[in-house]
């Protein structure tokens, strides 16, 4: 219920619906920037029988099961297939809905840690009738992904990957923010963000006095300076050898 003040205290009725609608596998939830202890996902992905390797029908999972933990492997994002009209809506709406976690799930760093179950047309899903020897087999297939974690997941590779891919990320974050901190601003003022930070006269959040504004001012100086082209340009000698694949930070609404 919602108490909405502008019909004089009337209670109305909310719904809610699942947490999927937004984000259908949100590992992010529970990871770190810097995982100090793994996190796994077991993803349900699609079955395309051209994509099991020759002789893998007959392994106990019969291919069905993949975790990407060379450095080459899980690099393409998963197709899926679609009929008619109303498929197509659904493809787009998934798309929609999807394309953050499925950008990550292809990353180094993160891939390693997520195992994928492809299932059949009639597994799974909205199958609500499965009979018995189907559920148990879908069963034994994510018993099966557990122990492949349990089996080869390297923790310390991962970490290596994952802390590669975070130091791009923030090496290009810097390098914007002190390409936006010093450069003039295309409003009226024509301030720069150095100015706006001390010069200019907010209309908001105007508890912070003048010693607080010099405060924030210097941080951001620091975390400017380390973003100045000849701390950035020494280390691009070896971006060639970093994973092709790479983050960008951004900033994002947190319930936190």
């Amino acid at each position: 219920t919602l108490v909405n003040p502008g019909t004089e205290g009337r209670v109305r009725r909310c719904l809610f619906s699942d947490g999927g609608l937004s984000s259908n596998f949100p590992l992010h939830f529970f990871d770190n920037f810097l995982p100090q202890r793994p996190t796994f996902g077991i993803s349900l992905g699609e079955l395309d029988p051209q994509r099991i390797k020759a002789g893998a029908e007959h392994s106990p999972d019969m291919g069905r099961i993949h975790l990407p933990l060379k450095p080459g492997d899980g690099q393409l994002l998963p197709t899926t297939g679609f009929a008619g009209l109303i498929g197509f809506i659904m493809a787009m709406f998934n798309s929609a809905k999807d394309w953050q976690d499925s950008l990550q799930s292809i990353l180094p760093g993160y891939r390693e840690r997520i195992v994928t179950v492809s299932l059949k047309p009639d597994e799974g899903g909205l199958n609500l009738e499965m009979p018995r020897e189907t559920i148990e087999f879908l069963g034994s297939l994510g018993e099966a992904a557990g122990q492949r974690i349990v089996a080869d997941f390297n923790f310390d590779e991962h970490r290596w990957r994952r802390y590669l891919v975070e130091l791009r990320a923030i090496e290009d974050m810097l390098l914007r923010f002190n390409q936006s901190w010093n450069a003039p601003g295309k409003g009226p003022s024509g301030l720069s963000y150095r100015e706006i930070a001390t010069d200019y006269m907010p209309k908001s959040y105007k508890a912070l006095t003048e010693t607080d504004r010099l405060a924030l001012k210097e941080k951001a100086d620091l975390i400017a300076a380390l973003g100045a082209t000849p701390n950035v340009s020494a280390s691009s000698l070896i971006r060639e050898k970093l994973p092709a694949s790479h983050s960008r930070l951004r900033n994002i609404a947190s319930m936190d």
